[in-house]
């Protein structure tokens, strides 16, 4: 994507969506950098509602703040999400919103999308 490709060549790149935001927080702490930059992917080149509120989340979550958004009602906003419930895919957006139900941390290594068991060795 768009967002893996602006990430090349930074020493770490983690992929946080809300369904694994504090297992990515915590990995992201626990690396102690001097400083984290957040790429929110969008859609179709454009900003959207719920990529940013997630990259908003993260970063409040790695300043230490909890994270005050209600991801399914982001979702419920988002013209993307919105599109693909009138097509009956209401579960899969539930899915989506269903914050920290995946104890896992996306990183990007190699070109390659792979997956640690939070609180793992990365």
């Amino acid at each position: 994507t768009n967002a893996l490709l602006a990430a090349q060549g930074a020493a770490q790149v983690f992929l946080a969506a809300f369904v694994n935001l504090s297992a990515t927080a915590q990995a992201i702490r626990a690396l102690a950098p001097r400083g984290v930059e957040i790429i929110c992917a969008g859609s179709e080149g454009k900003p959207s509602p719920e990529d940013s509120a997630c990259g908003e989340a993260l970063a409040a979550l790695l300043r230490g703040e909890p994270c005050e958004v209600s991801p399914l009602s982001v979702f419920r906003r988002a013209p993307h999400a919105a599109h693909l419930m009138a097509q009956g895919y209401t579960r899969d957006v539930e899915l989506a919103a269903a914050l920290d139900s995946i104890p896992l941390v996306a990183v990007c290594r190699d070109g390659r999308v792979e997956a640690d068991v939070a609180g793992g060795e990365m």
